[in-house]
């Protein structure tokens, strides 16, 4: 996978980017060795929060607790998407709310890994807006991640939540709704001595411009 070029609206930060194609309005998974601290054509950040019956919930993640080697769902409302990262990079992927990242090249998964002990053992992999179980030979790619099926919630959940049908079979299922309504969130930085403000994946100047 070669990245995309720097968008337009990042070039100036003159940070490096990751870049890829994507379908506009759909969720995907992303797990980088750096933290990003921007991003364009993403909507929102989440993470597993719940199972309900035959319906996973995830809760919206803020851009400023994003953590080099974590992993999150995306969604995205662009046909490409550019996370502009900073900071030292990590060498392993963490196990952490609910989702397994994948740092190393794309890997070929086979039987072992996906029996009872395997590595990839309990989790599921979200594509095309579904989930679905993971067999022998399914293929997970550089830079995405797993997902595992939390149990009842230990805390309230923050921002939007979306919801996953599932059914723990080979069976693939979509989703299902967008429930309660978004959360608006900023974030405030400092990049090459200018101020940024971060909103709903957006970037404004002081003056509240988009950039």
């Amino acid at each position: 996978e070669v990245p995309l070029a720097k968008a337009k609206r990042l070039k100036f930060l003159n940070l490096e980017t990751y870049g890829r194609k994507v379908t506009n309005g759909n969720f995907g998974t992303i797990c980088l060795d750096k933290q990003f601290i921007a991003m364009e054509g993403v909507e929102g950040l989440y993470v597993p929060y719940m199972v309900n019956g035959d319906s996973l919930y995830c809760e919206q993640m803020p851009l400023d607790s994003v953590k080099a080697g974590y992993a999150y769902i995306f969604k995205a409302n662009a046909d490409s998407v550019t996370f502009a990262m900073d900071g030292e990079a990590v060498t392993a992927a963490v196990e952490a709310n609910y989702m397994k990242g994948w740092l190393a090249n794309d890997y070929i998964l086979v039987a072992s890994d996906v029996q009872a002990g395997g590595d990839f053992y309990g989790y599921y992999f979200l594509a095309n807006n579904e989930i679905t179980k993971p067999l022998a030979e399914s293929q997970i790619l550089k830079n995405r991640a797993m997902i595992q099926l939390p149990g009842a919630p230990s805390a309230p959940a923050r921002g939007r939540l979306i919801k996953f049908g599932i059914d723990g079979t080979n069976t693939t299922t979509g989703l299902n709704q967008l429930t309660d309504s978004p959360v608006n969130r900023f974030t405030k930085m400092m990049i090459n001595g200018q101020l940024i403000i971060m909103k709903d994946g957006k970037m404004f100047n002081a003056q509240g411009q988009e950039l």
